[in-house]
């Protein structure tokens, strides 16, 4: 994950790239999962310290449905003076956006990007960008899920949603598999409307790619 983020980095003109998640759902916990382009020893002394507890930029991301730019966030307090005046010494940026991302399993994590860029280039470059910086965060966030395997313990298909995520995966039809399975194509269009949902797929194709990639159906 590291070695795509440093690559991103470098077709996108930016300073550094952090992926972070929660390890629970509920709350802020002690714990998070990080991937990231900065420095080693401050990605290791953040974590050590459980700076995402305190940091305005996760706790703001993680809170916000809307990107959050880090010009606009409260830096009053001596906490986040002291923070980000270590932050950089480290290398960090003044200027950054933050992508809130929430997931099928209501799991909690944001994707954010920082630049030496001066403001006016910056505010010009993250109007310009914006939405690609959103769509990759999915993107990133979704690789990453599909490589944890506690994800799909959080999807609970029922027999017949399973059934009938196998033969589109097969590429039947629903009327094809309303033939095969002796229901109604209303029917076998319902329980793939209902696997979609729960496995937060806009269509059923992404929903067979999840359901595969999360070991719920084989083919």
């Amino acid at each position: 994950m590291k070695d795509v983020l440093h690559k991103l980095c470098n077709e996108a003109g930016l300073n550094n790239i952090t992926y972070l998640a929660l390890t629970e759902d509920s709350q802020l916990s002690t714990e998070a999962k990080i991937f990231s382009t900065y420095d080693e020893g401050w990605t290791n002394r953040y974590q050590e310290q459980k700076y995402h507890l305190i940091d305005p930029v996760v706790v703001e991301g993680l809170t916000s449905i809307l990107p959050v730019d880090w010009s606009k966030l409260t830096k009053k307090d001596k906490l986040t003076k002291d923070f980000f005046g270590e932050a950089a010494e480290w290398g960090v940026c003044e200027n950054g956006l933050t992508i809130p991302i929430r997931d099928f399993a209501k799991r909690r994590a944001i994707l954010s990007v920082n630049t030496e860029m001066n403001t006016r280039e910056w505010n010009k470059y993250q109007r310009e960008f914006v939405a690609d910086f959103t769509y990759l965060s999915y993107l990133i966030h979704d690789d990453v899920i599909k490589n944890d395997a506690s994800i799909s313990q959080e999807v609970e298909l029922t027999p017949r949603e399973t059934e009938m995520l196998r033969w589109a995966a097969i590429g039947k039809t629903s009327w094809e598999t309303a033939q095969i399975t002796g229901l109604t194509e209303r029917t076998v269009n319902f329980f793939l409307t209902n696997a979609c949902k729960k496995l937060h797929a806009g269509n059923r194709v992404s929903a067979v790619a999840k359901a595969i990639s999360y070991g719920l159906i084989s083919i």
